[in-house]
This record gives C-alpha cells, sequence and structure tokens, in this order.
C-alpha cells in the first residue's frame, strides 16, 4: 500500500517500544535503581497501570472534544498528540531521581502519554482512509511496531549487559524524545490528513 499516510501510522507505532520497555525493563530497573523487591513490584505498577488507563481515557476525550468545537480532525488529533509528546518529555530524567515515588510517577506520565498518543494514533487511520483499507493499514502498522520493539528490547538488552545502568540513562532519553521526533515525521509525511474514497484517491476539499 503505497501511501504516505500507510508510513505516517506506521512510525506513530515505533513507540510501541517505549511501552513494552516500561513492562519489561520498567521492573528491573526500579528494583536495582531504588532497591524495589522485583517480587512485590505490585504498589509500583498499580500507580503507573492506573495512570496509563487515566491517560487511554483522556487522549480520546481530548482530541473528541476539540473536533466538537469545531477543530478540524487535522488539527485536533495532532495537537493531542503534541500535547502527549511534551507530558512525556520528562520521563527523559527518571535515571537522575533519587525519589523512587518520584521515579515511579514520571514513568506513569510517560505510560499515561504513551496510552492517549497510542489511542490517537489508531484514529489517524479511519480519519484518512476508507473502510475496505483500515485493517490493511493498521496491520502493516502493528508489524513495524511489533518488529522495532523487538530489536528494541534486544539492543537494549545487549547495551545493559555491556554498560550496566548507564543504558537506562539512554533508554529514558530515548523514550522521552521519540514521540516529538515521530510527530514531526507523522506531519511532514501526513500534512493535511486527506481523507480516500474506495479506490484510495483524494477526495477534494
Amino acid at each position: 500500500m503505497p501511501k504516505r499516510e500507510t508510513w505516517a501510522f506506521a512510525l506513530t507505532t515505533i513507540t510501541d517500544g517505549v511501552w513494552w520497555f516500561y513492562l519489561f525493563w520498567g521492573a528491573k530497573f526500579l528494583a536495582e535503581q531504588f532497591g524495589v523487591d522485583i517480587n512485590n513490584i505490585g504498589p509500583p505498577f498499580l500507580v503507573i497501570f492506573i495512570m496509563a488507563d487515566i491517560g487511554s481515557l483522556l487522549g480520546g476525550y481530548t482530541s473528541g472534544a476539540l473536533i466538537k468545537k469545531g477543530w478540524s480532525i487535522n488539527k485536533a488529533r495532532k495537537i493531542t498528540m503534541l500535547i502527549c509528546a511534551i507530558i512525556i518529555l520528562p520521563v527523559a530524567f527518571v535515571p537522575v531521581i533519587t525519589s523512587k515515588w518520584l521515579a515511579v510517577f514520571l514513568i506513569g506520565l510517560g505510560a499515561a502519554g504513551h496510552q492517549s498518543w497510542s489511542i490517537n494514533g489508531y484514529t489517524l487511520v479511519p480519519d484518512v482512509f476508507p473502510k475496505k483499507a483500515v485493517a490493511s493499514v493498521i496491520g502493516i502498522g502493528k508489524m513495524v511496531g511489533v518488529v522495532v520493539a523487538v530489536i528494541a528490547d534486544l539492543a537494549l538488552g545487549a547495551v545493559l549487559d555491556k554498560a550496566g545502568n548507564t543504558g537506562y540513562f539512554w533508554a529514558f532519553i530515548i523514550a522521552g524524545l521519540s514521540y516529538l521526533t515521530i510527530l514531526g515525521f507523522v506531519h511532514l509525511l501526513m500534512p493535511k490528513m486527506t481523507p480516500m474514497d474506495d479506490n484510495l484517491n483524494y477526495i477534494k476539499a
């Protein structure tokens, strides 16, 4: 499906690697950095997941509310995703924080921002593509997301083996900055979010 919008959506799924980083490596990081018992990680992750759930709800609500106010779909989706990307930025400071619960809060904020971002990322597909193409585009995008997440997971494991906890510093930096970077490329690929007809031709306003 040689449409730039397909790859714009695929780019948004690259951040799935950040989400899996929080889930798989988050417990190990908290254990090594703050001495959290990895067998009793429940309370910190309860906070993180509750914040992620709230972010998921607010993400859909925010863009929908902006559209109801008369904003274009293009502006509403992208401004909401920009807000998410900005909210996620502080997660980059987690490795240098000395407070366990502040670190948990910032990871939770990153998780909330990710879920909000993800919700709006999915809506980009039906906003632009006809119904018959939605499943294919989402399938391509999620395949890209999974491949990147697997590669990132293996790479981080290798870095941690060689560099120790220094690897977490770079992992959180990437986690914090990736959303803004990706949103910039999404806008370049899909500046106007012009919808398509069943033949994948752009519908003129």
